[in-house]
């Protein structure tokens, strides 16, 4: 839709603001979905290993309350959700070729352990919300635990499914 504009033929800012305004109930998850293609990329081609160091960024962007106000926050489980179902979707694509639904339900089994990552990292991050040297330290070090202990639970469960790992980006 056209933007209202001044004499100047500047865009009203009025105007802008519903437009951000009506886009905080997609934007968490295009975030979330954003945050998740990025981490695809370095398990698809060679040369964007890089992306792996800053893939995780968005999402806990959308976790961590100092970064996201609370009234554009979702649950912390959700957007892991959608970043596992993203990334593993995008990873691994060529199992649908052997079984659409075999793909679908690996998929969604997959895209559990981000999510359980995401709500973990959102109590801790409850746990310590004050914004000292210190709480991060202490948040980061207890998510990237988490992320290690999540991924070799993942290589264990049900079988194991040992692959894509934070550290193969």
């Amino acid at each position: 839709f056209p933007l209202e504009r001044d004499r100047s033929g500047i865009a009203s800012p009025a105007r802008m603001n519903s437009f951000f305004a009506r886009g905080k109930r997609w934007a968490p998850w295009a975030i979330a979905a954003a945050s998740g293609g990025l981490m695809t990329a370095p398990y698809l081609r060679d040369d964007a290993g890089w992306l792996g160091w800053i893939a995780l960024c968005p999402l806990i962007a959308l976790i961590v309350p100092a970064a996201t106000p609370a009234e554009s926050r979702p649950a912390p489980f959700q957007p892991g959700f959608v970043w596992g179902m993203v990334f593993w979707g995008g990873t691994l694509f060529w199992v649908g070729h052997v079984s659409a639904l075999g793909m679908g339900a690996l998929v969604v089994w997959l895209a559990l352990f981000p999510a359980a990552w995401s709500w973990a990292l959102g109590r801790f991050a409850a746990r310590w919300p004050q914004p000292t040297g210190a709480h991060h330290l202490a948040l980061a070090a207890c998510g990237a635990a988490a992320w290690v202990a999540l991924e070799a639970a993942r290589g264990w469960l049900l079988g194991g499914f040992p692959w894509n790992t934070l550290a193969v980006s």
